[in-house]
């Protein structure tokens, strides 16, 4: 399915129907005694699927900011983040991001696998990063 036609609302909703099949599958295979490593195999098509469209749910995401606040994680600019993203020295595993203005945070997850795939926001300025 081709998600970039879908709207926010329809993204969420696929979202919430893949998210109770695979919430499905892991309480089938908790019930049977079934191995954390046989469930990922089971649910591995719907947990792609599942990436595919949070990523795309945070294109289209209408930003809630937060202005005033001191940030303790590192701030970026758009163009500095997606080079370490690119070079590999951030990755997703390393911590979380947020979209941010150079005086503001949004709501909105910025994922360096996002970036990696040239598919992230270009109406932010930065990227406030928290390390793990």
């Amino acid at each position: 399915m081709n998600y970039k036609e879908c709207t926010y609302r329809e993204l969420n909703n696929i979202y919430l129907s893949l998210s109770e099949k695979r919430d499905n599958i892991m309480d089938e295979c908790a019930k049977a005694g079934v191995p954390f490593n046989e469930y990922t195999e089971k649910a591995k098509d719907i947990t792609e699927e599942i990436l595919l469209i949070r990523r795309e749910m945070r294109l289209k995401e209408t930003p809630v900011m937060e202005y005033g606040k001191t940030w303790k994680g590192d701030t970026f600019t758009i163009e500095k983040f997606l080079e370490l993203c690119k070079s590999g020295e951030i990755i997703d595993d390393d911590g979380f991001g947020y979209y941010a203005t150079n005086n503001g945070k949004s709501n909105i997850i910025a994922c360096p696998s996002d970036f990696e795939d040239d598919e992230y926001r270009k109406d932010f300025t930065h990227v406030i990063w928290f390390n793990k």
